[in-house]
């Protein structure tokens, strides 16, 4: 009995400990199974595991410690095909100690090239901005070497259509503008040199002689130097051209250049002017009337501003000048004659190719601030004072008349408005035929250099925005646009209105041939508050964001030396840095990020 009861007890312990080994089997399988799960659920999520070595995490794990890196939570779109499905995330400087530590931190060595990455794309991947070739493995560059080259970004600037990356038609601005006369001629002298003098002058046989003659530095000379003579020169009082100083400063003097044997009578004739005019059959008559020698136009040129004049000492003409600004030798005007119809809208004849403006007009030779106003609303004109032409006008941009140009257009034929040409420069299908000189600059560096690299380069969306912020209150809107106020680009998001503007290798009407682009306004700015560090080469380069089309042409946007933005017409030449984005998941295999130790992606 005693044995059978030993035998039972060791079987019930047997069973106990069978039961407890079960259980923690139970526990550890449970265990491991809910790990997998974790693991494969990160996996598959809308993010990367935090352990991954993806350079997509490098900036996800900044962020969490929210440090150097910040989402961006506006708007974004960063695949012409695919939805955004990852946050993005970008480095971010609040001030030059943590851009230092941001340099530190955002080195790539990429397809034999050093690069910084600059931000993550909403498909999981990351975009690299190019900074040069590395140096026994480390990344050091400064000022040109990191930049592939330079370039202008459009050979011209004269268009809205040249705001683009690629563009297609090119309506091109022209300009109305006084005439400048010159009363006196100015010429420049040099304080040191010891000029001869003469209170007088002969001519015999091509050659002018100064009579009364002394010499002197023109520092010496020029405040007492009125009704001289001067043959300009150190060594000799004779001369085949000699000047008559009827005024001077201490780096000019002004008066009349005489040549041909003529003197002083032939060059120092009069001029008239009037307040005022009467018209009659075409003839102008002069009223309340002002006459002066052109050798006093130098101390009483400001007295005439707003006066009219024919141009010399007659009160009568057919060709009557209104003097919209004066200096102190010349002036400008503007002819009385040019009474220009401008109109609200026109009808256009198909069979003659003839535009005529419609009744809805006024009609004013002179841009006066009360024309700015009626401009607004009656932008069309032929420039003449019949109203019917072939090349129809389009007045985007006028000032009252100064010493610049005044009245800024485009020409319209064919029965086109203002709004078919926006189209064309701006929105339509056919906007993107034409590379600038900045992506064709691009695309041979990276046909030469990266297209062995193209497979691990997502297809990412270069968004350089034409959709404009202002239309309605600029000058470009037919129906009530201030022909005082220039039109602006969107140039504040990193998602783009028109898919014209969406330069993707995927996109047919902004094709790229390679996935590689400029950065955007707004993805530079992303790396500024209060510091410029991030952006800073000692270089300007070029970004590709549009910023506005002013009256003279179009701006574009470029980073200056000091990592700062400013503004230039596209035909001016600076540095170029292209810009890529490695696909999802792109791993490195070593470094840590700094200059000396690059994160290295195979």
């Amino acid at each position: 009995m005693n044995q059978l009861k030993k035998y039972i007890n060791s079987y019930k312990f047997a069973i106990t400990v069978s039961i407890v080994i079960l259980c923690m089997i139970t526990t550890l399988m449970s265990v491991g199974f809910s790990a997998l799960n974790k693991n494969l659920s990160i996996a598959g999520d809308v993010e990367y595991e935090d352990n991954s070595p993806t350079l997509y995490n490098v900036l996800k794990k900044e962020k969490k410690l929210g440090t150097y890196a910040k989402e961006y939570t506006r708007d974004h779109r960063d695949s012409f095909i695919e939805e955004p499905t990852k946050s993005v995330y970008y480095w971010y400087a609040k001030d030059d100690t943590d851009g230092n530590v941001i340099l530190d931190k955002w080195n790539v060595i990429f397809g034999g090239f050093c690069w910084q990455m600059f931000r993550t794309t909403d498909t999981g991947g990351v975009k690299l901005i190019y900074n040069g070739t590395p140096t026994d493995g480390n990344c050091n560059n400064e000022g040109v070497d990191q930049q592939i080259g330079t370039s202008k970004f459009n050979t011209n600037y004269d268009s809205p259509a040249y705001a683009g990356y690629m563009y297609n038609t090119v309506y091109a601005y022209n300009t109305k503008q006084p005439d400048n006369i010159n009363v006196l001629t100015r010429t420049d002298m040099q304080n040191g040199y010891y000029y001869y003098y003469g209170t007088g002058v002969t001519y015999s046989s091509g050659t002018y002689t100064l009579t009364g003659t002394t010499q002197a530095t023109w520092a010496n000379t020029y405040p007492s130097s009125s009704g001289l003579y001067t043959c300009k020169t150190t060594t000799s009082i004779t001369c085949s051209e000699v000047y008559y100083i009827a005024e001077s400063t201490n780096n000019y003097m002004y008066g009349f250049k005489m040549a041909n044997g003529n003197l002083l009578n032939y060059y120092n004739t009069n001029l008239t002017f009037g307040t005022n005019y009467t018209e009659s059959n075409g003839t102008y008559t002069l009223i309340n009337t002002t006459t002066i020698t052109k050798a006093d136009w130098y101390s009483d040129n400001s007295t005439y501003k707003n006066y009219y004049t024919c141009g010399d000492d007659s009160t009568t003409c057919t060709n009557l000048k209104y003097i919209t600004y004066t200096n102190d030798y010349y002036y400008y005007a503007l002819l009385v004659s040019n009474n220009y119809i401008y109109a609200k809208g026109f009808t256009y004849n198909s069979i003659t190719n003839t535009y005529t403006l419609n009744s809805d007009r006024y009609q004013s030779w002179n841009i006066t601030n009360t024309d700015q106003t009626n401009l607004a609303t009656h932008h069309y004109t032929c420039f003449n004072d019949t109203g019917e032409c072939q090349t129809l006008s389009y007045v985007y941009y006028a000032v009252p008349p100064t010493s610049w140009s005044y009245i800024y257009y485009i020409n319209l034929a064919g029965g086109k408005n203002i709004e078919n040409a926006l189209n064309e420069m701006l929105y339509n299908e056919a906007v993107n035929t034409i590379n600038s000189d900045m992506k064709t600059y691009i695309d041979n560096w990276y046909s030469s250099n990266m297209t062995s690299y193209t497979h691990a380069l997502e297809d990412t969306i270069f968004c350089y925005n034409r959709n404009t912020t202002n239309l309605n209150t600029s000058g470009w809107n037919p129906n009530g646009g201030s022909v005082k106020t220039h039109v602006n680009f969107n140039r504040d998001s990193l998602s783009c209105t028109n898919d014209t503007d969406k330069f993707s290798v995927s996109n047919n009407k902004a094709k790229l041939i390679y996935p590689v682009g400029l950065a955007s306004y707004m993805e530079m700015n992303l790396l500024y508050n209060g510091t410029y560090l991030l952006r800073k080469t000692g270089q300007y380069y070029w970004i590709g964001s549009p910023y506005y089309f002013y009256y003279s042409g179009t701006i574009g946007n470029v980073i200056r030396a000091g990592g700062h933005n400013i503004e230039y017409m596209p035909d001016n030449t600076f540095g170029v840095r292209p810009v890529v984005s490695l696909k999802p998941g792109t791993e490195y295999v070593s470094g840590t990020g700094s200059k000396d130790d690059p994160y290295v992606v195979e």
